[in-house]
């Protein structure tokens, strides 16, 4: 996420009316978008997502209801990713290499016919992913 971006936005947060952006093309901070907007959404916290690959089964459907809201606008969403921090010292990985080894341990359980503990250990995988932070 942008430095310092939600303390700058918060300042200029305003609310109105969607149509007042009809036919404009509206900048959106992808990784606070999909943090607030997409990843907070409950059809997005499914605990297996991490065991069966991919994205959550929610996920598109949701992106895709925002898109043509967009589009029924007539607004033109400009997603703005900020790329890496390369002025970080911490390991860039820890939070997905954490979370690779509560999956290592879902699966043990899983192995173990330990089924709903397994299902637990997968959903805190999840939660250790690293968050890829528009405020809507």
């Amino acid at each position: 996420m942008i430095r310092d971006f939600e303390l700058w936005n918060n300042t200029l947060g305003e609310a109105s009316r969607i149509e007042e952006l009809r036919g404009l093309r509206v900048g959106i901070e992808a990784a606070n978008y999909l943090q607030h907007r997409i990843l907070n959404h409950p059809h997005a916290k499914e605990p297996l997502v991490t065991a069966l690959g991919g994205i959550p089964l929610g996920f598109r459907p949701h992106i895709e209801q925002d898109l043509k809201k967009f589009a029924d606008f007539g607004i033109e969403p400009f997603f703005v990713f900020s790329g890496l921090d390369i002025t970080k010292q911490d390991n860039p990985f820890r939070q997905r290499q954490e979370g690779a080894q509560a999956n290592e341990q879902a699966w043990a359980l899983y192995d173990s016919h330990e089924a709903t503990k397994s299902v637990l250990k997968f959903g805190q995988s999840r939660r250790r992913s690293a968050p890829i932070c528009m405020v809507w």
